[in-house]
C-alpha cells in the first residue's frame, strides 16, 4: 500500500510550476516596463531603480529554482519497502535501507519544506525537498504538525526496515 508523504499533485504542480511561471513572467514584465516604458523625462525611473529591479528579478529566479522548482513528490510503499520519488516527469524507486531518518529544520517556511536525506545519491541527488502532506492548512499551528509528521514517518520507516 502506498502512502503519500508529500502534498497532493495539484498543490505540487501549483508550487513547482505555476507559481514560478507567473512570478517570473509578471516580475519580468514589470522589469521590462521599468526599462522601456515611455514616460516623461522628469518621471522616468533612474538607472539605480532599473538595476535594482533587474537584480531582484534575477535573484528571484535563482531562489525559485532552488526552492519551488526543485520540489519532489514522495510516496512510501509499505509492501515494497521503498520510497518512490518523482519530479512530475519520472519516478525513482529508492529502497528504505538508503534513507536516513527525516529531520526538520528550525526555520519556518510557507509552505513548509522538509528534506529527505539519502545515504547514497540517486538521480535527484542526496537531498530530496518536499512539502509534507499535513492534511491541514499551512497557517494552522504548523510547528506541532510538522513535528508530529516527522515522528510518525520516522516510526514507520524504523518499523519497515
Amino acid at each position: 500500500m502506498r502512502y503519500s508523504l508529500s502534498s497532493t499533485g495539484f498543490e505540487l504542480m501549483f508550487i513547482k510550476v505555476l507559481f514560478p511561471a507567473i512570478w517570473i513572467l509578471g516580475f519580468g514584465l514589470g522589469t521590462l516596463a521599468v526599462w522601456f516604458a515611455p514616460t516623461a523625462p522628469s518621471k522616468a525611473p533612474g538607472l539605480a531603480m532599473q538595476i535594482h529591479f533587474t537584480v531582484a528579478w534575477v535573484l528571484g529566479i535563482v531562489l525559485l529554482r532552488f526552492t519551488c522548482m526543485n520540489l519532489k513528490s514522495v510516496e512510501l510503499d509499505e509492501t515494497d519497502r521503498a520510497l518512490y520519488i518523482g519530479n512530475l516527469r519520472r519516478t525513482l524507486r529508492v529502497p528504505l535501507a538508503d534513507i536516513d531518518p527525516l529531520v526538520g529544520h528550525g526555520w519556518s517556511s510557507r509552505p513548509p519544506i522538509l528534506y529527505l536525506r539519502l545515504r547514497r545519491p540517486c538521480d535527484f541527488g542526496r537531498s530530496i525537498p518536499f512539502i509534507p502532506n499535513l492534511r491541514q492548512p499551512w497557517h494552522v499551528s504548523q510547528t506541532r504538525a510538522i513535528a508530529q509528521f516527522i515522528t510518525e514517518i520516522n516510526a514507520r520507516l524504523d518499523r519497515l526496515r
